[in-house]
């Protein structure tokens, strides 16, 4: 997509790099598929809404607020507008450079920023943030620890352990494991060793510490298909939630991290394969985070060309068909994550993934394109929207009467199950796909109730 510069008007602020709202034609096409104005029925919260506010304070009609800004920061950053936009609004790019320019010109309540500064400051630093959810590991199990004793003495789950502040403290599907240097994993002996292929595993912020076990089970399952699995050292956020925040100089070098990282010797060969589509989206978005610096967009680009999602990768590989031999019981509902079905334009094949396997049964879900309110930091900068969206998810997955939710995304992953904890349907598991394809090629149980 070629994006013009939005040209200079009377009036313009210096510093604000977003590109050309005037592409917006208002035809209103993004309203009934934006989260935040179907709830609000504000115009000011809708897409084109904000655009038209983004673009007074671009030309010098309008200061920058706190109540303009706040409409502004009640998006979620979904993309679903961008999705049916017939003129091709650049959104996405649009919102991240409005949210540059505040962060340096706009009034931003202390409380916020400090927040900001310091998400941003902990996902830099992956030690400290893996060290964090050590901790926040230690105070899950003790909380779990608490609730089945509980219930032993009582017969009732004590779920308010699970709201409120409570719920700030996501649930741990097993104990944090993160590989900080390189190490390479053989593959098994169900192919021979001269079929094995390098691939390098990109394993994200969140990934490693509140869903380490899907990261295990990617990495089997990929063992198992014959690839030589590699983690590398040196590897950092993606940077995602740094540019989201409008932190883009962060989010940067967050990408020169990672181009250096995963461009060492033969990693500089090897597919790139990601989990999360969060990171996913973001790192196929690099070239443009080096926009206006041709070497540093061209290492992007190069870097673009190796991500791969996992999705991606296992729809293609012709060596899975043959081993999703064995019956998966469940009856579940797919929720798509935004950054992947919008971002990535993958959606068709995370469902012809899991249509392979044996005794899956997937009931229709009108909400699976709906975004769950997680969006990154935004659960925690935008608590209340987040929970607010968050509800009618919860809503249809419980009117759906389904044991298990499958998504691909950790942030999803995490809000979704927080979602169902505080609506006192904790029987209701939410799982990533790659626990079922393994759960086939195996035979092993999934681990949750069906």
């Amino acid at each position: 997509m070629n994006l013009q510069k939005t040209v200079p008007l009377e009036g313009q602020k210096e510093g604000f790099t977003a590109f050309d709202t005037s592409k917006c034609i208002h035809c209103g096409f993004c309203l009934e598929v934006c989260p935040t104005y179907k709830l609000a029925r504000n115009e000011a919260e809708s897409p084109r809404g904000r655009l038209w506010l983004m673009r007074q304070v671009h030309t010098g009609r309008m200061e920058a607020s706190e109540t303009l800004i706040r409409r502004v920061d009640t998006c979620l950053g979904c993309l679903a507008c961008e999705s049916v936009c017939p003129a091709g609004v650049p959104y996405r790019h649009i919102l991240e450079g409005f949210r540059e320019y505040i962060q340096d010109h706009g009034p931003r309540p202390a409380s916020k920023r400090l927040t900001e500064r310091t998400l941003g400051f902990l996902f830099a630093h992956q030690a400290l943030f893996f060290f964090l959810g050590m901790i926040g590991y230690g105070l899950d199990a003790a909380r779990k620890a608490i609730v089945s004793a509980l219930f032993r003495l009582t017969g009732k789950k004590p779920m308010f352990l699970y709201r409120g502040l409570f719920g700030l403290l996501p649930e741990y599907s097993g104990m944090p494991s993160r590989v900080f240097f390189g190490k390479s994993f053989q593959p098994l002996r169900l192919v021979p060793d001269k079929t094995a292929r390098p691939l390098v595993v990109f394993q994200s912020c969140a990934v490693p510490v509140f869903l380490s076990k899907d990261l295990e089970c990617l990495i089997e399952v990929l063992r198992v298909l014959g690839h030589r699995v590699v983690l590398t050292k040196g590897e950092s956020c993606c940077g995602a939630l740094h540019a989201h925040m409008g932190l883009k100089k962060a989010a940067k070098k967050q990408a020169l991290k990672n181009i250096r990282a995963f461009g060492r010797g033969d990693l500089a060969g090897m597919p790139i394969v990601v989990m999360p589509s969060g990171c996913g989206n973001f790192l196929k978005q690099y070239p443009k985070v080096f926009e206006g610096d041709e070497r540093g967009a061209q290492r992007a680009r190069d870097f673009k060309a190796k991500v791969v999602d996992f999705i991606e990768l296992l729809c293609k590989d012709e060596r899975l068909e043959g081993l999703l031999v064995n019956k998966v019981e469940l009856t579940a509902v797919v929720d798509e994550p935004c950054h992947l079905v919008y971002g990535q334009g993958i959606s068709k094949e995370l469902y012809g993934l899991l249509a392979r396997v044996p005794g899956l049964r997937l009931l229709p879900f009108e909400d699976a394109k709906r975004c769950c309110g997680a969006a990154g930091s935004y659960t925690l900068l935008e608590p209340e929207m987040s929970r607010e969206v968050l509800q009618e998810k919860i809503r249809q997955i419980k009117q759906a009467g389904v044991k298990a939710v499958i998504t691909p995304n950790v942030g999803c992953q995490l809000q979704i199950r927080k979602g169902l904890l505080e609506a006192g349907l904790e029987d209701v598991a939410v799982i990533n796909p790659i626990r079922v394809i393994l759960a086939s090629i195996t035979g092993r149980p999934l681990g949750i109730k069906v």
